[in-house]
């Protein structure tokens, strides 16, 4: 399940954008517990991978002090306004993680983990 929020006002286009995943399945967690879990991240409308805050084609899922998992990835400079899509797959395309961006997940499955933005 997946919830996407943007805040407009806070969200600068060509910046980095942290972005909380919850409901990952044990096997994913053991890698982001250790800081080897990659996964290609990208934006919709137009489909746009987004990089990591190094320039990496991939994002890679943490977690924080707090226990929640999260990446951090580069919104594009050209981005619009407006309500978007995120995803989140494997290296074999499999998608992991979703969000229509208003909480629509029809067609999508409901066991992928929830990826939740934050700006700042």
């Amino acid at each position: 399940m997946t919830k996407y929020t943007v805040d407009a006002s806070v969200v600068k286009q060509g910046s980095v954008a942290r972005f909380y995943v919850d409901g990952l399945k044990a096997a994913a967690r053991g890698k982001a517990d250790a800081s080897s879990l990659f996964w290609y991240a990208y934006i919709y409308s137009s489909p746009q991978r987004l990089s990591g805050p190094d320039g990496a084609p991939y994002v890679t899922v943490k977690k924080a002090s707090d226990g929640r998992y999260y990446f951090d990835a580069i919104v594009p400079a050209g981005l619009k306004t407006g309500s978007h899509t995120v995803s989140l797959t494997d290296a074999n395309g499999t998608c992991q993680g979703w969000d229509a961006g208003d909480g629509d997940r029809r067609g999508h499955g409901g066991d992928v983990p929830v990826v939740q933005p934050v700006y700042g």
